[in-house]
């Protein structure tokens, strides 16, 4: 795959990137503002008002894209105005928000904060009411959350090693998965394209576990490849994409785990990487 650079919009940190092909729209915030683009002309269409400092993300056929910080917020994607700022119930007076992830088919949307909430609305009739009551891991920070491309299970990585697992769209928790103490800080998860794999970055190596026996996989690699702090899979499902903190990105065979070649970037940690449903790759990093 090519590694050439075609359009650079800011030059300090980026922490989540949402893109809409359809919409040939991209918003980002840089750690000052939230700015909305169109990537046809690649024009600012408007900056973003309010909190916009954590995450962001939407969904292939969706005309919206939800971020979060101190709150959620539904934005529209042709112009960039509030549709709606979504209610919840923090768990803690301190609670920001800090991960938010929407299921494939726009119909739901789950949130993660840096005190252990997590928190479902339901986008159905464009409501966005809150699906079921909060679900409260007691001060544990979630540190990320995936949704399976088929829509069916959601996973969350939380403070206390575990992988927290819960079926689509509500808080009825499944079986967990512990993770080993020798793994260290969990950077950044993903499912598989298949949707029967969860696979998570770590401090120095990437990991894979069954969804449906909890069992960790043996993989064609498993040396210590740096910490991992984004991932990402190709459209076409047949490359992992992992961008480590040092500004590379290293693109690997799946499922074999090869390393098939890696190119440096940026000049500092990796905070995203999204492909966009054209098949363009967006990254966010770091770099001052």
């Amino acid at each position: 795959m090519s590694a050439a650079v075609a359009h650079t919009l800011a030059r300090a940190r980026v922490p989540s990137i949402a893109v809409n092909s359809s919409e040939k729209r991209l918003a980002f915030c840089d750690g000052e503002r939230a700015s909305l683009w169109d990537t046809d002309q690649w024009e600012l269409v408007t900056e973003l008002p309010g909190e916009f400092n954590s995450s962001a993300a939407t969904a292939d056929r969706a005309d919206w894209f939800v971020s979060v910080g101190s709150g959620a917020t539904i934005w529209d994607w042709s112009t960039g105005s509030v549709r709606k700022h979504l209610h919840f119930e923090p768990c803690s007076e301190r609670e920001q928000l800090s991960v938010v992830a929407v299921d494939p088919k726009g119909e739901w949307i789950v949130a993660g904060g840096d005190e252990g909430g997590l928190y479902w609305w339901r986008t159905t009739n464009f409501d966005f009411e809150s699906l079921c009551p909060a679900f409260s891991f007691e001060d544990e920070q979630i540190r990320g959350l995936a949704i399976s491309p088929d829509g069916k299970r959601l996973v969350a990585a939380v403070a206390s090693e575990r992988l927290r697992i819960f079926a689509e769209s509500s808080s009825n928790e499944l079986p967990s998965i512990p993770l080993q103490a020798d793994d260290g800080y969990v950077w950044s998860i993903v499912f598989s394209p298949e949707s029967t794999t969860i696979v998570v970055g770590f401090e120095n190596r990437i990991r894979f576990w069954d969804m449906d026996t909890g069992e960790r996989k043996q993989t064609g690699n498993d040396a210590e490849i740096g910490t991992i702090a984004a991932m990402v899979f190709t459209p076409e499902s047949d490359r992992l994409l992992a961008g480590g903190i040092q500004g590379e990105v290293s693109i690997w065979s799946w499922p074999d785990l090869d390393l098939v070649c890696s190119f440096r970037k940026h000049t500092d940690q990796i905070t995203a990487l999204v492909f966009s449903p054209d098949g363009s790759l967006w990254s966010g990093s770091q770099d001052s």
